[in-house]
């Protein structure tokens, strides 16, 4: 995790793919799962290892893996999701997604919006743009869970990094 962290604050675009667990009986045990290591033995990210200014108001975190978004609403919780956890820690934004994807449709989704990203668009335009191209190029219903449960997340009122 430390060589992780110790890569963020030099990156505009921060790319997870991998494992995520979200627990949404309580979303405090949700983690990203890294490589186990002397810190981290179990290799997990989790939830309250992210902190304050970790990341830079410009920085856009795409989350490609399993419900990386996925929340509740209860309210004794103080973050809902592995993406609230993230905007909170000072991402501009983050695109994560609602519900469960496979590997090779989500490499496929994502590489499209790496592209449009690269061209300059902003995320949500980016994330758009690619959602339209992965809609034009899988025409099997089984491609809509693919697209559409990807989504951009910015901070709202309460959530700026203190």
């Amino acid at each position: 995790r430390g060589s992780v962290e110790a890569a963020l604050p030099g990156a505009d675009v921060i790319h997870f793919a991998g494992h995520a667990v979200s627990d949404s009986n309580s979303p405090g045990r949700s983690y990203l799962q890294l490589a186990a290591s002397a810190e981290s033995p179990d290799g997990r990210w989790k939830i309250e290892d992210f902190r304050p200014h970790m990341f830079r108001g410009d920085q856009v975190v795409i989350l490609a893996a399993c419900r990386g978004a996925d929340a509740v609403t209860d309210v004794q919780e103080s973050v809902a999701s592995l993406a609230e956890a993230i905007l909170r820690a000072g991402a501009g934004a983050v695109v994560a997604n609602l519900w469960p994807i496979s590997d090779s449709r989500s490499r496929a989704l994502f590489e499209l919006l790496h592209q449009r990203l690269r061209a300059g668009l902003a995320v949500d335009a980016a994330l758009q743009a690619a959602q339209a191209d992965y809609m034009k190029s899988y025409d099997d219903p089984a491609a809509i869970a693919a697209w559409s449960g990807a989504m951009v997340f910015r901070a709202g009122p309460g959530m700026e990094a203190s």
